[in-house]
């Protein structure tokens, strides 16, 4: 950042954990499709009654949900359609190429494309079909799944998140390399990562300073996609809560070699929200129909 330019403000992050298997062993996918579709619009309507703002720009990013689902335009539309009657926005598009880190993708989308300077960012990442864990853990470790909802603000000439990649074998490296290079510039500060496997926090632990990482919190979560960050980020705040603004780092980096990094202010203000929900209980917003 520089003088002419301003970190985007997070205002809210709620997330909830799903207790796997979703919706229960013998739930239907469509039944599992309509769940993540009523939690999502519960967040979404929590987050525009707690965070007013006369125009938002929603976003959906995820780096696991079927191609059953994101590969059919007319189920995505249909589960869009449910979280806008919910929630009272309809995304404006999927990012799932990004992986986990669509996230800092879509913000900067939005500061470099969009009038709207309040971001509504959906992470959804769940096991539909249950098949997905095993492979998924064979390749990165144990995973968690989750509904994240972030809501920031885009100040005016708002310093965008950095997004790099794709870079094949080495975006890990290339992502560690991206948080030296801000803490060089723009000072040395609280940052949150992917929640990682031993071998990889320790390589993150030297290069970057273990006493700047957010707690790793891998043994309680697993890896939980994009929502790892904010998932740490809402835990130091509620035991901190700090009485001022905050700046910290926020990053995250994907298996096909994505990374985004990024600077935010947290004000005192901020709304958070942190919950497990087991796998036989609806979401608390009502009934469960069809995204139809």
């Amino acid at each position: 950042m520089t003088a002419a330019t301003a970190a985007p403000i997070v205002h809210a992050a709620f997330h909830t954990r799903i207790e796997p298997p979703l919706a229960g062993r013998d739930a239907s996918p469509a039944r599992r499709l309509r769940w993540l579709a009523d939690e999502a619009g519960a967040q979404m309507a929590r987050l525009r009654a707690d965070v007013p703002a006369p125009r938002w720009l929603p976003f959906v990013c995820t780096t696991c949900m079927s191609p059953m689902l994101t590969g059919r335009p007319g189920d995505c539309d249909a589960l869009d359609r449910r979280l806008e009657a919910i929630g009272g926005l309809r995304p404006i598009g999927w990012l799932q190429a990004y992986e986990c880190a669509g996230w800092g993708y879509a913000l900067r989308f939005a500061g470099l494309h969009g009038a709207t300077r309040h971001v509504a960012i959906s992470i959804i990442d769940a096991d539909l079909h249950d098949v997905f864990a095993g492979a998924y853990e064979k390749a990165i470790g144990a995973v968690g799944y989750g509904v994240t909802t972030l809501a920031v603000e885009l100040p005016e000439r708002a310093a965008l998140p950095e997004c790099g990649g794709p870079h094949p074998n080495r975006g890990f490296t290339e992502f560690l390399h991206s948080i030296r290079a801000g803490q060089r510039a723009f000072g040395r500060r609280m940052t949150f990562l992917p929640f990682l496997p031993e071998a990889f926090a320790s390589v993150a632990e030297r290069l970057i300073g273990r006493e700047l990482l957010a707690a790793n919190r891998h043994a309680a979560y697993g890896h939980t996609f994009g929502a790892d960050p904010w998932i740490g980020l809402i835990e130091w705040f509620d035991a901190l809560r700090p009485a001022s603004a905050q700046t910290v780092t926020a990053g995250a980096f994907a298996y096909d070699g994505y990374f985004t990094r990024c600077d935010f202010v947290v004000p005192p203000t901020l709304k958070t929200a942190l919950r497990v929900q087991r796998s036989d209980v609806a979401p608390g917003i009502g009934g469960v129909g069809d995204c139809a």
